[in-house]
C-alpha cells in the first residue's frame, strides 16, 4: 500500500485555501465615483480605484482620427491633499461601447495645493519647497481635448496667456508639441511663436520649465 504524504496532502490544501481567499479579497468593483454629473456620462468600460475621483470627463474626441469616438478622464484622489497631483487617463475606442486604457499622461496637471501663496506654509518643508517652485501661483487656467489635441492654457504673467497645442500624431502614436501661442489679453493679441520645443513629445512639458521660461 502506498504511503500518503500527509505534508504534501495539508500544502496542497492550503494553497487551494489561499487561492480562493485571493480570489474572494481581490476587488473587482467598478469604481465610477466623480464630481457633479460626471458619473452620468461615463461609459461602462471605464473603472477607476476605490480611492480615486474624476474631476473631469472628455468625450466626443477622436484623437487618432479612427472615425470613432474616444474618451478621457482627469483621475486623483477623492479628498485632495496638499502634494496631491491628478493624471489624465485617454482611452481609446474600440467600437461604440468598448474602451481600451491608451496612455496616462501626470505631467499635464500640476501639483495640486489648497493655496499656492506664498504667505502660507505647510508643515512638510519638502512639500513646502515643491510649492515655492510655483511662485506663488496656479499656472493652469484650463485643459481642453479638442478632436486630436491636447491644449494647455496657462497663466503666469499679468495680462498674458500662454497657450501649447500637443496634436496627436499617428505614426509616433503620441501628441507632439504642434502650437505655441502667446496671448497679449490687454491689446487681444495673439502671436504663434517657436519656444524650441515643438515636434517634441507632450511627456517632455514641464511646469516647472515654463514658470522658469525654460519651455
Amino acid at each position: 500500500m502506498k504511503k500518503i504524504n500527509y505534508n504534501n496532502f495539508i500544502m496542497a490544501i492550503l494553497a487551494v485555501f489561499c487561492y480562493k481567499c485571493n480570489a474572494q479579497v481581490r476587488d473587482t468593483t467598478c469604481y465610477k465615483k466623480a464630481k457633479g454629473f460626471i458619473e452620468n456620462k461615463l461609459p461602462d468600460g471605464i473603472c477607476i480605484k476605490k480611492h480615486e475621483l474624476i474631476y473631469d470627463f472628455f468625450d466626443n474626441i477622436d484623437f487618432n482620427n479612427d472615425r470613432i469616438s474616444d474618451v478621457a478622464i482627469e483621475v486623483g484622489n477623492d479628498g485632495l491633499k496638499n502634494g496631491d497631483q491628478t493624471i489624465l487617463v485617454v482611452y481609446r475606442s474600440i467600437n461604440d461601447t468598448t474602451y481600451s486604457k491608451f496612455k496616462e499622461l501626470d505631467n499635464v496637471y500640476p501639483i495640486w495645493f489648497d493655496n499656492y501663496s506664498r504667505n502660507i506654509e505647510l508643515e512638510d518643508p519638502k512639500l513646502n519647497a515643491i510649492k515655492e517652485k510655483y511662485e506663488g501661483r496656479n499656472p493652469l487656467r484650463k485643459l481642453e481635448m479638442v478632436n486630436n489635441r491636447i491644449i494647455l492654457n496657462l497663466k503666469y504673467d499679468v495680462g498674458y496667456e500662454y497657450i501649447y497645442e500637443f496634436t496627436f500624431n499617428n505614426e509616433k502614436q503620441d501628441w507632439l508639441l504642434s502650437k505655441y501661442i502667446i496671448w497679449d489679453l490687454n491689446e487681444n493679441i495673439k502671436s504663434e511663436e517657436d519656444n524650441g520645443y515643438l515636434n517634441t513629445s507632450v511627456s517632455e512639458f514641464n511646469y516647472f520649465k515654463f514658470i522658469t521660461g525654460e519651455y
